[in-house]
């Protein structure tokens, strides 16, 4: 555990409220404070000293903390209090390596099921994401929320009712990964400028537009790739113990020569967007 000291030594980890009674809007604060390192993993949060920080009653931070517990970026021990969640390179790992598995299954179904719309609508985010700058703690939270977008219409497009429930459980500790690590601050823009949002999500798109399942799948695969090696190296986490593509190709060793293919779909779209 990193700290076991109150948020009472912190006179000034949370903004005030802005609309009192709100939890969404504590959800919001905490967030915030963990990503600017207010507070840190395994630190204690006090009910009553978030209120008083915020300006607010006590009984929105209370549903506020409940539903964090639920998300999974704090735990709640009895007669001990609440505290920030410690994540570890384990955590990260696992829960992408789940991701893969259930993801790449959404996108084979979405092959067959999306309209020119959908894909027009996806497109559209990539853009809204890729505009959004970075330098902000709101800013930073603003593209999570698009990132989370963009994956969650990939499984609506799956048709598969119970993948979307799978994917709403493993959501809440996807959002708080990117969250609570600020692995949104680093902009993996390449040398000459190509927009990382791009590169990662519109081989997907295009594998969509392709028709091609396991291409598809390749391009979801490679994507949380990435993404699992970002957050593992964020959490100080040994890069050999990565397991979203090793365990794919396990799985479908054929699916070696899709992965080369997706490497050259994003260079084109890095191209592209110098």
């Amino acid at each position: 555990m990193a700290s076991s000291s109150a948020i009472l030594d912190l006179p000034s980890a949370f903004d005030l409220a802005r609309a009192p009674g709100l939890r969404d809007e504590v959800v919001v604060a905490i967030e915030k404070a963990v990503l600017v390192g207010s507070v840190e993993p395994g630190q204690r949060l006090v009910e009553s000293e978030i209120a008083r920080q915020m300006g607010i009653s006590k009984a929105p931070v209370r549903e506020a903390l409940r539903e964090l517990e639920r998300l999974g970026l704090v735990v709640s021990y009895p007669r001990r209090g609440t505290f920030v969640a410690e994540l570890t390179p384990t955590v990260a790992s696992e829960t992408y390596s789940l991701r893969a598995v259930i993801e790449s299954y959404a996108a084979r179904l979405a092959v067959d099921r999306h309209s020119i719309r959908d894909l027009d609508s996806l497109d559209a985010m990539i853009a809204q994401n890729e505009a959004v700058p970075t330098h902000n703690v709101d800013h930073l939270i603003r593209r999570a929320e698009l990132d989370l977008a963009f994956h969650d219409e990939i499984y609506r497009l799956s048709g598969h009712r119970q993948l979307q429930e799978a994917w709403g459980n493993l959501r809440a500790r996807v959002r708080v990964l990117l969250v609570a690590t600020g692995v949104l601050r680093e902009s993996d823009t390449s040398s000459n400028g190509a927009g990382p949002y791009a590169r990662w999500h519109a081989p997907v798109v295009a594998a969509l537009r392709a028709r091609q399942p396991d291409l598809a799948e390749a391009a979801v695969i490679r994507h949380l790739a990435k993404g699992e090696r970002d957050l593992v190296k964020r959490l100080g986490g040994d890069a050999a113990n990565l397991r979203v593509e090793s365990e794919a190709l396990a799985r479908r060793p054929d699916l070696a020569v899709h992965l080369g293919h997706v490497s050259t779909v994003a260079r084109a779209v890095e191209g592209r967007t110098t």
